[in-house]
């Protein structure tokens, strides 16, 4: 697994194998096209990274990470030859949705597929849904949907796959 972000600290905590920082000690401070700069500047880092059959990019849209840097990863990835599936996580509501519009159709201009997942469809799963079980429960489709896309691979050869977290 890879990850990729702009907050030190929230790489840090992340199990991924691979991690890499963008903007190294630059705040991109919420700005989506800091986010993408920063990106650029690592492109060769990104495309020699992201070396694999299948790449699954899980962004969370709205903030400046995933909205800037998700693009400029998916490109890098397309560029190694790898098909890139996009998976686009909408924050709630409450969070401000600002960006969204941009990062979407940027993800759609440079995956392959593109899956987008609404948090406030989490309100649905009803009234007692703590926080941390609305997150959890948002991973567990994220990893059933990679998971599925790994089974239906038909080709009759192995494919290699690289998941990759964004923000």
């Amino acid at each position: 697994t890879l990850a990729v972000n702009t907050d030190a600290g929230a790489l840090h905590r992340t199990s991924a194998a691979v991690r890499i920082l963008l903007a190294q000690g630059v705040a991109v401070d919420g700005d989506p096209h800091l986010a993408e700069y920063a990106a650029e500047a690592c492109r060769d880092l990104l495309k020699s990274a992201t070396s694999a059959d299948i790449v699954f990019l899980v962004a969370g849209l709205g903030g400046a990470t995933g909205t800037g840097a998700s693009p400029v990863l998916a490109d890098a990835a397309r560029d190694a030859g790898a098909h890139v599936v996009g998976i686009a996580i909408l924050p709630f509501a409450v969070e401000g949705r600002g960006t969204l519009d941009d990062g979407i159709a940027r993800l759609k201009a440079t995956c392959d597929s593109v899956v987008v997942l609404d948090n406030n469809c989490l309100e649905q799963l009803g009234p007692d849904l703590t926080l941390p079980q609305a997150f959890e429960f948002m991973n567990r489709v994220v990893l059933t949907l990679i998971e599925g896309v790994i089974a239906v691979d038909t080709s009759g050869h192995e494919a290699t796959s690289l998941p990759v977290v964004i923000g």
